[in-house]
């Protein structure tokens, strides 16, 4: 019987998220961020902490000569003045060391929350965008093309990114939720050829055209392999005749192979 889902032609939506994690984090992604939820704003706490601190170091620094001018005056008007200044410093201080009290801790493990979170909607933001400007694609189950920009539009929309399934309207599908398949030939391209790599291995020229072929591929019927060298090499930097070679003879499809040029290339 003919296979009529090639899977192994796709990421799952999660794993397509932590391929995507990978590629712009390093070492930093933990593979765990698809599971992440929002934690209660730090910025705003470490914030009211830091003014406060400079707000009680500037009163620290005017108190401390006043002081120790008070100390050698002797009694009278003048010495009453400061004590007064030091009198509204110090009610201020006291103020400041409340409020800094009432403000809500935050700890190393709210810190980590926060920065996995911070790295799951960057991640999840740059892998829509590339879905709805058509960078990548997205299959729903085994039978449907998505036109993400439209589908994700439509009232009861919705995608679960741990679970790689989405819940589209009735008038898209009968079947109501299914998983989503990214295409791994465009994903790849896309990762390697316009995602910016933190990662500490980096992907060789000849593998990038490897890539790229693949792609083409996808939307191509028919690409002489001159022409596609150029077109490689303006895209790839420091790829080889040779390497180009490698790349095209373990990426390029059989067609492609044949010799000479097609009708309705």
């Amino acid at each position: 019987m003919t296979r009529q889902f090639p899977i192994d032609d796709y990421y799952s939506l999660l794993q397509a998220f932590d391929k995507l994690g990978q590629h712009l984090n390093g070492s930093d992604w933990t593979g765990t961020e698809a599971w992440s939820r929002p934690v209660q704003e730090i910025g705003g706490l470490a914030k009211r902490h830091s003014e406060i601190d400079a707000e009680l170091e500037a009163y620290q620094l005017e108190l401390i000569p006043l002081q120790n001018q008070f100390h050698k005056m002797m009694p009278g008007s003048q010495r009453d003045k400061i004590d007064q200044k030091i009198s509204v410093i110090q009610t201020a201080v006291r103020k400041l060391e409340i409020a800094k009290g009432n403000i809500p801790d935050y700890s190393d493990s709210m810190i980590r929350d926060a920065e996995l979170f911070a790295r799951r909607e960057i991640a999840e933001q740059r892998l829509i965008q590339a879905l709805v400007d058509g960078k990548i694609e997205a299959r729903y189950g085994h039978q449907f093309m998505i036109d993400w920009k439209a589908w994700s539009q439509d009232k009861g929309f919705r995608y679960f990114l741990a679970l790689s399934m989405a819940v589209v309207s009735s008038a898209r599908s009968t079947a109501r939720r299914a998983p989503i398949f990214i295409g791994k030939a465009k994903m790849d391209a896309w990762l390697y050829l316009e995602v910016e790599d933190k990662r500490q291995t980096f992907l060789s020229p000849e593998e990038l055209c490897a890539a790229y072929i693949r792609d083409k591929a996808q939307t191509c019927k028919w690409s002489l392999k001159e022409e596609t060298l150029i077109e490689a090499q303006n895209k790839i930097s420091g790829l080889s005749k040779r390497a180009f070679d490698r790349a095209w003879s373990s990426a390029a499809p059989e067609n492609w192979k044949q010799s000479g040029r097609r009708e309705g290339s």
